[in-house]
Parts: C-alpha cells; sequence; structure tokens
C-alpha cells in the first residue's frame, strides 16, 4: 500500500516499503472482508450500458463518466451494476416475482440511460422484459437509432426503434424522466425499493450479501469524487486522491434498514470479533438501526437468527480468534 505517482509510466515507487510489523493486521483485515463480499451478492439496479464511446468516457474514464447520476442512487441505498445485451440474453436472465434472475443478483429494475442507440432484438428484449413484471426506467431521450450498420442490411431502420420504445413506454411497468434527479422518485413509484434504505439520502455505499446462513451488509462512509476532479488530469476540487481536503470528509450519524431476517451483529474486520447490536427494531422481513460512522469509516453488519449465530460458531471464545469473520 502507498502513493503510486506518474500513472506507472515511471519505473521507480517510492514510499512502497512493506511494513512488516502491520502487515499481520491488514491482511487479516482484507481476507475478513473478502470471505464476506465473496458471498453472492443482490444488486437493486441493472444499469444498461451498451454505448462503446461518448461524450463522458472521452474524459476521466471515472464511474461518474459512465452513469452521471451526481451519486443520488447511491445515496438513497440503491446498489447498481452494469448489464449488456449478452447479459440479458442468459438463460437466467429470466424475470420472477418481479426479479430478473432471482436467484442470482435479484435485479429489482433496469434503467437505460444515456444510449440513443438499441439493437432491435434489445428493443423487442425489453418489451419482452417490461411484459413479464420487470420495472424499467428510462432517464432523458428513449434510444431512436439502430445500433449498428449490418441491421440497415437486415431490412430495419430507425423508425423500428423509435416504435418499439413508444410501445414500451406505454407498459405500466416503465417509466421515462428527464433527468437523474428523479430516477428515484420513478423508482419509487413503481415500488422498487432498495435492500438498504436510509433515513435521510446520505452518500452511504451499500453492498448486500447473502449465503446459506444469513444476510451481510457492507455499509462504507466514502469520500464521493465529484465530477470535476473525475475528469480533470490535476485535481482542483479537493476530492480526488492523493489531493484530498479531509474537511470535505464528515462524519454520517443515521438510521438504516436491512432487508433480511434475524439479529444485527456487528463484524469488526480488524480484530474478527462478532457483537450483538443490541437496539434495534424488528420489521416485517428487515431490521432498523441507528448507526454512527466517523469519516472514511466502513462496517459490516450480518443479520442472523439465534440459531444461525450458535451454528456458525459466533461465540465469545470464537470471536476473538475471528473464524467466522
Amino acid at each position: 500500500p502507498g502513493f503510486a505517482p506518474f500513472f506507472g509510466y515511471i519505473s521507480n515507487e517510492w514510499n512502497k516499503n512493506t511494513s512488516d510489523e502491520n502487515a499481520a493486521n491488514y491482511i487479516e483485515y482484507l481476507s475478513r472482508y473478502n470471505y464476506i463480499m465473496q458471498k453472492e451478492s443482490k444488486i437493486d439496479i441493472a444499469v444498461y450500458r451498451h454505448t462503446y464511446e461518448d461524450n463522458f468516457m472521452k474524459s476521466g474514464g471515472d464511474g461518474e463518466d459512465w452513469f452521471p447520476d451526481d451519486s443520488i442512487l447511491n445515496r438513497n441505498g440503491y446498489s447498481y451494476e452494469f448489464v449488456n445485451p449478452d447479459i440479458l440474453n442468459l438463460d437466467t436472465a429470466t424475470v420472477t416475482n418481479g426479479r430478473l434472475n432471482e436467484n442470482g443478483p435479484a435485479y429489482k429494475a433496469i434503467v437505460i440511460h444515456n444510449e440513443d442507440r438499441m439493437s432491435p432484438d434489445v428493443a423487442q428484449r425489453m418489451i419482452e422484459l417490461a411484459n413479464d413484471g420487470m420495472k424499467i426506467v428510462v432517464v432523458g431521450d428513449a434510444p431512436n437509432k439502430l445500433m449498428y450498420y449490418s441491421e440497415v442490411n437486415e431490412g430495419y431502420t430507425d423508425q423500428d426503434i423509435i416504435n418499439a420504445m413508444n410501445t414500451l413506454l406505454q407498459n405500466p411497468n416503465v417509466k421515462q424522466v428527464s433527468d437523474y434527479d428523479q430516477l428515484s422518485t420513478a423508482l419509487t413509484e413503481l415500488n422498487v425499493q432498495p435492500d438498504a434504505q436510509y433515513s435521510t439520502p446520505t452518500d452511504l455505499l451499500a453492498k448486500h450479501q447473502v449465503d446459506d446462513n444469513g444476510d451481510f451488509y457492507y455499509l462504507y462512509n466514502y469520500n464521493r469524487i465529484c465530477a470535476e476532479d473525475a475528469n480533470a488530469q490535476l485535481q482542483t476540487a479537493g476530492t480526488g486522491y492523493p489531493g484530498i481536503n479531509k474537511d470535505l470528509i464528515t462524519a454520517k450519524s443515521l438510521d438504516v434498514t436491512l432487508k433480511g431476517e434475524g439479529k444485527p451483529y456487528l463484524l469488526d474486520a480488524w480484530t474478527g470479533e462478532i457483537t450483538p447490536i443490541a437496539e434495534y427494531q424488528q420489521n416485517d422481513g428487515s431490521v432498523t438501526l441507528h448507526l454512527d460512522f466517523d469519516k472514511d469509516e466502513a462496517k459490516l453488519i450480518a443479520l442472523l437468527t439465534d440459531q444461525e449465530a450458535i451454528e456458525n460458531g459466533l461465540r465469545s471464545e470464537e470471536r476473538r480468534v475471528g473464524k467466522e469473520c
């Protein structure tokens, strides 16, 4: 770990000596996080992406370029990842109980944005998914052009895409909004809620992992990089590494509602200790608890029944060893 200047163009590295006395601590820390993060992920939103080059990717290449929503999804608890036509055509890409690949990431909605082109088979696939109960939100203008010239040779025209999008937008499972500011409202109107819900919009990243034992949440009070720094060769706004203005990183305190059954446990990735969280509210299929985050702090929360906790060795003597975290 350390600062690597000059983007790898210079062979010399500075301040890269390994700290032998601390190696065991940070290696165990990373291994405990990886143990949780390698479990099966549940993702709220699938962002459709098929554009090879666009106005955003011509600059910084940061995530803000790929999905420039000013972190609206993250701030409202939604997790998301990108999907393309190949993923939507997998055998597992079926809709059951309003979820795309329910036994996998279980996407609750598809967001189409910044895509002015789309292939006819993809447009038809979107219509099929919406008819099967998938929620879809179109941000800005819907695609209105063919993706490939070969599709022209097959007899398609841009009007075929326009017609397909008009059909899609008439489906009650589909909404169109003019900009990203309206995205979370549209998702709420479609009854699409994140697995991690915040009492107030907060710059907090949420990742939901599951296995046969229970639900696990990674929550990170991160330093959000603004678009000005993401797109700049020399960062000026104080949000990009290494020139971070630490006054911009603030502590957070909020109520968080996590989808899952059981009682909440705090997993300490530094020590391996697993501690029951005493104060919480049990809801129907979720748990609400108050969490305080220091600057740049991450937390791991597990939702387990008493039996699951016992069967997985979450007892005081094993917590000190940290076998299960």
